[in-house]
């Protein structure tokens, strides 16, 4: 169930082993039955083996070899592999399992990894999920967490994709000042590009009594990328030198930088009106000037778009 829904949001798995024991080789085969019949642009089974392995799916590989890639480097034991595949990942969901998959949990916690432990089958997944839920304060959040120690449904296979992130269209945060120009992205977003999942900061509610750090992990939780509209709001300049420039809130750029930390640079667009000040720090990243509305850049914000929802960042 989870690798035939996966193919059909064409995202990409990485797994390491074809051994009935395992997960992979029940993933690997509902990817297969779904995306054989599929116009299959990118790979979506990415193999990771430790070098001692023999070539797992080998026969599948040769019959399939669209569906295939495969990682260049190896390494000389299991938990190795395991810490290069969390470091590739967007997204980790573990079921079952023994000491590896405890490991490779907590690897992903610490990476701060999307981590969705399935423990509806008991083992460290649902060792990882205690964990999981002791260090979760929102209460929405929880609750959905709690959700996933129940007996395997539907629902929780719902619940499942929605903490990964997997869904038809990328979920976008859109951060901005005091200017209305953020709107007009919205809209553009919504009517014209069809997404039905924009987030604005200022509108997000996240709980009362939270610190800031914890209302940007829920929304980092909740998103795949982020669109900054930087817009000349404020005044500023050396105290040496009273030369004022036009700049964006300072709060803005607080949020860029969160955002740019722990999402990656790739899943940043910062889009500037005329005239605002830039950052010295950010000189050289490209950026994306407009002289009225955010929407002049139309195909460089739907590129963007389409590189989140292919999965190719």
């Amino acid at each position: 169930m989870i690798g035939r829904r996966i193919a059909n949001y064409e995202h990409t798995i990485i797994v390491g082993s074809s051994s009935p024991n395992t997960a992979d080789r029940y993933v690997v085969k509902g990817v297969i039955k779904e995306a054989k019949n599929m116009n299959i642009r990118h790979p979506v089974i990415n193999i990771l083996r430790p070098s001692d392995n023999l070539y797992p799916f080998n026969e599948l590989v040769k019959k399939y070899p669209k569906i295939f890639g495969a990682y260049l480097t190896t390494q000389p034991w299991w938990d190795g592999a395991h810490l290069i595949a969390i470091r590739e990942a967007d997204a980790v969901l573990t079921i079952g399992g023994r000491k590896g998959t405890y490991l490779a949990g907590l690897s992903s916690i610490i990476a701060k990894k999307r981590l969705v432990p399935i423990g509806s089958f008991g083992g460290s997944s649902e060792k990882i999920l205690q964990i999981l839920e002791r260090m979760t304060s929102e209460i929405e959040q929880k609750n959905k967490i709690r959700r996933l120690n129940s007996p395997w449904n539907n629902q929780i296979i719902d619940i499942s994709f929605e903490l990964l992130g997997i869904t038809e269209v990328p979920r976008v945060l859109i951060i901005h000042g005091r200017s209305n120009d953020w709107q007009n992205l919205k809209n553009y977003l919504e009517n014209i590009l069809n997404l039905r999942k924009v987030i604005i900061m200022e509108e997000e509610f996240v709980g009362v009594g939270k610190t800031l750090p914890e209302k940007f992990e829920y929304l980092a939780s909740k998103v795949d990328c982020v669109i900054a509209v930087t817009t000349p709001d404020d005044i500023g300049a050396l105290k040496s030198k009273q030369d004022f420039k036009l700049r964006a809130r300072q709060n803005v750029w607080l949020e860029v930088g969160w955002f740019w930390g722990r999402l990656g640079r790739e899943r940043v667009m910062i889009l500037c009106k005329e005239n605002v000040e830039i950052p010295s720090d950010i000189q050289g990243i490209e950026l994306y000037f407009y002289r009225k509305k955010p929407e002049e850049k139309a195909k460089e914000i739907r590129l963007f778009i389409d590189k989140i929802k292919n999965g190719v960042v």
